[in-house]
């Protein structure tokens, strides 16, 4: 399971676990990342690989975690698919109208294209030496 917050997008390690994640799903064919968002920061980042995870999953939406009865339908929702995932084939698509909740409920924007999810990347993002930008800006104001 794949914690999204704003500290966890602005982490390296985890940047370094999803891609890992995502080359093992690639040789394995089958989807073992499953993200929850805790805060819109990852819907907002331009991060590569958050952007890549927003395109090619569902991402539980656990943004109203403080509230019980939100965070236990939400919570019902993931453990739901973890288990149908778990008992069906890879190539199977769940149903059209568990998709339309999903997005009705409001724990998901979007569904991705099944053909979408399954390709594989034909990129690497670009590795920067230094100081995150971030930093930098930060110590220049000082």
């Amino acid at each position: 399971m794949l914690i999204l917050s704003e500290a966890s997008i602005g982490s390296s390690w985890v940047e370094r676990e999803v891609d890992s994640a995502m080359e093992e799903e690639d040789r394995r064919g089958k989807t073992i990342l499953f993200p929850v968002r805790l805060d819109s920061a990852v819907m907002e980042t331009r991060a590569a690989w958050a952007g890549d995870v927003r395109r090619d999953r569902l991402i539980g939406d656990f943004t109203h975690w403080k509230d019980d009865g939100t965070h236990q339908t939400a919570f019902e929702r993931v453990l739901r698919d973890l288990q149908a995932d778990r008992g069906r084939q890879d190539t199977e698509r769940p149903q059209p109208d568990f998709d339309r909740a999903m997005v009705e409920s409001g724990l998901v924007e979007r569904v991705p294209d099944p053909a979408d999810v399954r390709k594989p990347r034909t990129y690497r993002p670009i590795r920067i030496e230094g100081e995150p930008i971030s930093q930098t800006i930060i110590e220049e104001r000082r």
